[in-house]
């Protein structure tokens, strides 16, 4: 698969119990996700899924670094368990993102998923939508209120159409 700026990147990623692939879709970089995440597959699937968001040279290993991914979508339609492993998973990813100048956000999450990030105030952070599209127009009101661009009010939930 080319990356963002026609790298290569690796495409998939699977555990015991989860599955992850990723694809370009509307000017970012996916990542759909299948089965559980849980605290059996956190490890592994955190270190490739970071090395993704980083741009990590080393997962072909050929020791160059790429340029970070400055837009992810987290599609998570396919996960069937989802609990504060996986929580913190999507944090780890946010942050590291942030940390490069990127974004992430969450599109067809779990409703427990989403239960969780309200409860815990992350929804005020990482945008949820029903649609890929939904949640990267998410993450651009998210980008201009979180105080890159203050002034506007965030919402956890972003619906297409």
């Amino acid at each position: 698969m080319d990356g963002i700026d026609g790298e290569e990147l690796e495409t998939s990623w699977q555990g015991p119990r989860l599955r992850a692939e990723t694809r370009q879709a509307d000017g970012c970089l996916v990542m759909e996700l299948s089965g559980d995440l849980d605290f059996t597959q956190k490890p592994e699937f955190r270190k490739w899924a970071l090395g993704i968001v980083a741009g990590d040279g080393d997962r072909d290993g050929d020791g160059g670094g790429r340029a970070p991914i400055r837009m992810i979508v987290l599609d998570l339609e396919g996960v069937e368990f989802f609990d504060s492993t996986g929580l913190a998973v999507v944090i780890a990813l946010w942050k590291h993102a942030h940390e490069t100048g990127g974004d992430l956000a969450v599109a067809r999450p779990p409703s427990n998923c989403a239960n969780m990030m309200r409860r815990t105030g992350m929804a005020e952070h990482i945008a949820m939508g029903d649609t890929v599209l939904a949640a990267t127009a998410g993450a651009a009101v998210f980008r201009r209120a979180s105080g890159r661009e203050r002034g506007l009010p965030a919402a956890g939930w972003v619906t297409a159409g």
